[in-house]
């Protein structure tokens, strides 16, 4: 509740400011010769603070309370729900216990260089570090346009910092053959995880992008998959089924004899299962259980931890879009090919990730041209 006094011949109103660890603190403002005026100015006020056009202090406001204010005014209102998630992690983790209690007016561009130089100490990727800059930057421009707090971002002049060749991207997990067969095998056809499987193996696509696939997605006749929705876990055991994650992500997967096999069975199975079952939860959705409810990325991953531990493998899901993306590269795929198919927003995201791959045709590729070399010296 809003509290108006009047000192002298002008009147004051109070506004709640954020300070440190999120509190906040009434302070008294000027409001104008009357009463009226003072509740005008401290409406405006309030709107333009709860709007995001103005975030104002009388002396300093923390970087802590910076950051937790755009992440209610903007991040909660503008972004995806698994972003959210993602950018409360990296204000947590990384960027809270090094800057949270500076003054956000007074952080200079220094002070930050030294929390990126800071990082790579950490064993952190460049992709992650490159993450947690973003984050601070993004809050930062947010902070001078169009809340007016700071007069400029002091994190534009902060470069990446220099990665010791001892910090590496841990290698990507593949799924053998034979393994994949053994897990197959193990798996009962009503086993609501075998088609998810099959699909991911097949395609190359993301587990939530699995769950979230609709029959309407599929063309069966020219055997294209449309991938253009996606599944996330929410809390108390919602899901949202909502837009991938990046417009690459949006794409047209083709695929062969072997997948459409199975996806005309499954039909089948799952037109015999609403006979079969009374109250048979109907739906648009491909991979479902005998019952028609859907299946969730927890699902997935409490089934995939299941059949680890009973085959005794190492095994998760997304091993399955590494192992699809590994044999198209072993046996000639063109990398911009398997970008294109994986959802790859950049060409260098898939070269960083199977590098290994780069390595191992290093030398096939010498082989090849010296073999190209034999064949001119064979022909003079």
């Amino acid at each position: 509740m809003a509290y108006f006094r009047k000192r002298g011949e002008k009147w004051y109103f109070t506004i709640s400011i954020p300070q440190q660890d999120g509190k906040y603190k009434k302070v008294e403002r000027v409001g104008g010769k009357t009463k009226a005026e003072a509740e005008n100015k401290y409406r405006k006020l309030k709107n333009d603070y709860e709007n995001g056009t103005e975030l104002e202090s009388t002396k300093s406001v923390s970087v802590h309370d910076l950051m937790d204010y755009w992440f209610k005014h903007y991040v909660l209102k503008n972004l995806k729900y698994n972003t959210q998630q993602n950018y409360a992690g990296v204000i947590k983790n990384y960027i809270d216990p090094f800057l949270g209690s500076y003054d956000a007016k007074k952080l200079k561009p220094i002070k930050i260089q030294e929390f990126a130089d800071s990082l790579p100490e950490r064993g952190l990727a460049k992709h992650t570090i490159g993450i947690i800059l973003s984050v601070l930057k993004e809050a930062l421009d947010r902070a001078v346009i169009p809340y007016g707090f700071i007069k400029h971002n002091p994190c534009l002049s902060v470069e990446m910092p220099r990665m010791p060749y001892s910090v590496k991207r841990n290698p990507i997990k593949i799924l053998s053959i034979e393994n994949y067969n053994k897990i197959l095998e193990h798996l009962d056809y009503n086993n609501p995880i075998r088609l998810p499987i099959i699909i991911a193996f097949n395609t190359g696509m993301r587990r939530g992008e699995v769950c979230a696939l609709k029959w309407s997605d599929i063309d069966l006749t020219n055997r294209v998959i449309n991938v253009r929705h996606t599944m996330i876990d929410i809390k108390h055991h919602r899901v949202e089924i909502t837009t991938p994650k990046t417009p690459a992500s949006n794409r047209d997967i083709h695929f062969g004899e072997t997948l459409y096999k199975e996806l005309i069975k499954f039909k089948l199975f799952q037109n015999n299962n609403k006979m079969l079952f009374k109250k048979y939860r109907n739906s648009d959705l491909v991979c479902t259980k005998s019952d028609g409810s859907l299946i969730s990325p927890n699902t997935i991953k409490y089934h995939c931890d299941k059949i680890s531990k009973e085959l005794n493998i190492e095994f998760h899901f997304h091993m399955l879009r590494h192992t699809h993306a590994t044999l198209l590269l072993e046996h000639g795929a063109m990398p911009k090919e398997v970008q294109i198919r994986l959802g790859h927003s950049k060409l260098e995201t898939t070269m960083n990730t199977y590098v290994h791959i780069t390595e191992k045709t290093k030398k096939h590729t010498g082989d090849i041209f010296e073999e190209i070399n034999q064949e001119n010296n064979s022909s003079v």
